[in-house]
C-alpha cells in the first residue's frame, strides 16, 4: 500500500476531503480519521493517516502538511508535499533531508497554478520529481478536473500525492 500522511488541525479538514477523495478515486483507500478506521473498497490501493503529529515510519510514504500546522516533523525519510505559504512550515523543513515539493500559486514552486476555469484547473509541475518507485516525472502541466470549487492547496496537494504515487496523469486527474 501507499502510504499517505495528511498534517493538520481541523481548520483543514477540506485538504484531508480532498486528499482522501483523491486516493478513494484511484484505487481506494484504508482511512485512519478522527479515531477511526474505514475501507473504501476491500483491497484498498492508499493508506491514508489524517494525523496529528509528524511521526512517519514508512520510508515511502508522502507526508501532506496544510499551513497551519504546528508540531513537529520526525526525521524520517518520506516525500513532503507543503504549502509554502506557511513560514512555520518552511521553517520546520529547513534542513530536512526529505525531498520537499512545495505547492502555491508562486511560478517559483514545483506545483502551481496556470490557469483555473470552472470545473478544472491547469497545474504546471515545474521541476522534475521523483515517484516513490523511482521513476522520474518531467515538468509538465496536468489538466485537474473538479466537481466542485476547492481552495488551491488542497488541489495541489491531491495532485501531489497522485503523482508521486505513479497515477497516470496524461489524460488529466479527476478530484
Amino acid at each position: 500500500m501507499k502510504s499517505v500522511i495528511i498534517l493538520g488541525d481541523d481548520k483543514e479538514r477540506l485538504l484531508g476531503k480532498t486528499v482522501i477523495k483523491a486516493c478513494e478515486s484511484y484505487g481506494g483507500a484504508l482511512v485512519h480519521e478522527k479515531g477511526r478506521v474505514y475501507r473504501t473498497v476491500r483491497e484498498p490501493v492508499f493508506e491514508v493517516v489524517d494525523a496529528v503529529s509528524g511521526e512517519c515510519n514508512d520510508m515511502r510514504a508522502v507526508l501532506v502538511s496544510g499551513s497551519s500546522y504546528r508540531g513537529e516533523l520526525s526525521s524520517g525519510c518520506f516525500t513532503v508535499i507543503a504549502d509554502s505559504g506557511s513560514s512555520r512550515l518552511s521553517q520546520l523543513l529547513m534542513g530536512a533531508e526529505c525531498p520537499v515539493i512545495g505547492c502555491s500559486s508562486s511560478d517559483r514552486d514545483t506545483l502551481s497554478l496556470s490557469c483555473r476555469s470552472r470545473g478544472r484547473m491547469l497545474i504546471a509541475l515545474r521541476r522534475s520529481i521523483l515517484t516513490l518507485t523511482g521513476e522520474i516525472i518531467e515538468p509538465c502541466e496536468i489538466i485537474v478536473y473538479t466537481n466542485e470549487e476547492l481552495p488551491l492547496f488542497p488541489v495541489l496537494a491531491a495532485c501531489g500525492v497522485l503523482l508521486l504515487c505513479g497515477v497516470p496523469y496524461g489524460d488529466g486527474l479527476r478530484l
